[in-house]
């Protein structure tokens, strides 16, 4: 899921003028050196809930003849990642981080062809003081998007081909 979250956010700042070189994992310590504007990715801990249900039938890619194959959700999986956007000036904050909101699809699939949503929960803005007088205006705006998919299990039930009825009782 990680890797899929990086590949959306990825593309949407790509959307929006953020250079590739600067989106990269949150630093451990800032520094003046780190490119401005910027993205940083925080991953928080992914939450898993028991939720099993069958969601699709198909028929097998080994036996379609045979067997017919039953996807089943085992458990629903959020991982929240916070998307810290830098920049130097407010007009470009903003707009780098509507853009990258917007640029976010709403829904996709993983790499097992399985529906995640994608949904923008808030937006904290940081780095703007009341001075009169800022030495280095650093100005951030941290953004939380929530990622839902699901753990699934294919298993291919055999066919009933053939019906033999017996009538075993008379009518008379």
């Amino acid at each position: 899921m990680r890797a899929l979250a990086k590949q959306i956010i990825t593309t949407a700042a790509l959307q929006v003028g953020i250079p590739e070189a600067s989106i990269l994992d949150e630093p451990k310590k800032q520094s003046i050196l780190l490119p401005v504007p910027r993205c940083e990715l925080f991953y928080l801990p992914e939450e898993l809930t028991r939720s099993y249900k069958k969601i699709a039938k198909f028929p097998s890619a080994v036996n379609p003849d045979q067997y017919r194959t039953v996807r089943s959700m085992l458990y629903e999986r959020k991982l929240t990642v916070r998307v810290t956007v830098r920049s130097d000036d407010e007009e470009s904050l903003a707009a780098l981080t509507n853009g990258i909101i917007a640029a976010i699809p709403a829904k996709t699939a993983d790499a097992d062809n399985n529906l995640v949503v994608v949904t923008a929960s808030k937006a904290v803005r940081g780095g703007f003081g009341y001075r009169l007088a800022e030495p280095m205006i650093k100005r951030s705006s941290a953004l939380y998007f929530i990622f839902t998919g699901m753990i699934t299990k294919d298993e291919d039930i055999p066919l009933i081909l053939d019906v033999n009825i017996k009538d075993n009782t008379s009518y008379r």
